[in-house]
């Protein structure tokens, strides 16, 4: 006799889809434009209409509501540093990226019933890397550019190519069937990361690079290992011109600014890496003006704009929409009031994920990379946490990985 297939159910095509979507998020977010934001609303959508017409609500434990309470306590630290600062055009603009905070709520309560959607996402990532790979050789060989900056920026491209980088050696015992994929995929990540020229992204590989080392070996394999992941940048630097270009720039344009006095640094300063300095300290200047509640998001130029005509900072600092520094970003524009909620929604999941980590390690290890990654991108650049496109990478990794962990963790415990 044959056998007769029965039909594909609702819920089975809704399944296909949450994990289509998944896996379809990371492939090309650098690449095309609006990739991450698109998917990120999609899922928002499906997440909102099944909690409209009331469908199954999965259980939430306590460091899941922890953490998606500081996610809306973010958002309303941005109100209330915009309303006592004036709301404006540039408020406007900004909510359109501020409102993620909100949607995640749905979208987690979404992505909490199906767990497996993690291995989807993490997959995505190792095919990324070669996304990635062929965005950098276009833009590199084919179109001259210096640096590969895909869709958008080097600053994100590089980043990106470098999370996909440490997922898909940490999912090696997660995805059995893709090991001859990951082996690929490494060195293609590796040399879009080369190519982005973007030193948040060398700084931020070797982090993750290092605590991936550290959680995953044990006894005589974790130092060689430690070994491994330093030797990586070192014969980066000294086979890749880009790398050894940007490295370089950066230590000789720092070097001159600590070696010149203050008034020097006024007049002086326009170099990419060394003008940073100079605007987390003008950031600093401003913060001291509203230490509570900031002087509202996007509001950096017209902060620093009187210590420019009064002498005290480089004149460059002003030709900048940022510090580029997130945590700066977030300390002048909110004030301690929203740097306090930050640090508890970056870092309370860390926490979890540690905490936990016997219990789950293969979860937490890719939740503590994520982590690591976003902590180090922030140093160097703002837009990771004030552009839609990085942020709505962070909030969906961030959601899918802990809520595949909480599961976990909770089940095993019984």
């Amino acid at each position: 006799m044959v056998a007769i297939a029965e039909p594909l159910t609702g819920a089975v095509w809704k399944e296909r889809l949450i994990h289509s979507l998944l896996f379809l998020f990371p492939l090309a977010g650098a690449c095309v434009q609006h990739w991450l934001g698109t998917i990120f609303s999609v899922l928002f959508l499906i997440g909102l209409w099944d909690w409209a017409r009331g469908g199954r609500r999965p259980r939430v434990h306590t460091a899941e509501r922890i953490w998606l309470w500081l996610c809306v306590a973010f958002l309303l630290s941005f109100f209330l540093s915009a309303v006592i600062n004036g709301w404006g055009e540039d408020q406007r603009h900004a909510l359109g990226v501020e409102i993620r905070y909100l949607a995640l709520v749905p979208l987690y309560l979404l992505v909490r019933q199906y767990p497996q959607g993690a291995l989807y996402l993490l997959s995505g990532s190792v095919f990324a890397a070669f996304v990635m790979a062929a965005q950098s050789y276009y833009d590199v060989f084919s179109l001259m550019k210096e640096r590969a900056e895909g869709a958008y920026s080097p600053n994100l491209l590089g980043p990106l190519a470098a999370l996909s980088v440490i997922f898909a050696v940490s999912a090696w015992g997660l995805l059995p069937r893709l090991r001859w994929m990951i082996l690929a995929a490494v060195p293609a990540g590796l040399w879009s990361v080369a190519m982005s020229g973007s030193r948040g992204a060398y700084f931020g590989l070797i982090a993750m690079g290092m605590v991936w080392a550290l959680l995953y070996f044990r006894r005589w394999q974790r130092p060689v290992m430690l070994v491994v992941v330093l030797l990586i940048p070192v014969t980066a630097y000294l086979s890749v011109g880009e790398v050894q270009q940007r490295v370089d720039g950066a230590v000789h344009d720092v070097a001159k600014y600590f070696s010149h006095t203050r008034s020097e640094n006024q007049t002086d300063g326009g170099e990419t890496a060394a003008i940073r300095f100079e605007m987390w300290r003008a950031a600093l200047l401003v913060f001291r003006d509203a230490p509570v509640f900031g002087i509202g998001a996007r509001n950096y130029t017209q902060g620093v704009q009187k210590y420019v005509d009064s002498g005290q900072v480089n004149p460059a600092v002003a030709h900048h929409g940022h510090p580029h520094d997130a945590y700066f970003d977030v300390l002048m524009s909110r004030g301690l009031v929203g740097f306090v909620i930050f640090a508890g929604m970056l870092f309370y999941p860390l926490y979890y994920f540690l905490k936990t980590f016997r219990q789950s390690p293969r979860s937490a290890l890719a939740g503590v990379v994520l982590i690591t990654g976003f902590t180090m991108f922030s140093i160097t650049d703002a837009s990771t946490f004030n552009k839609g496109n990085f942020l709505s990478f962070y909030l969906l990794f961030q959601a899918v990985l802990l809520s595949w962990h909480a599961g976990l963790v909770h089940r095993e415990a019984g």
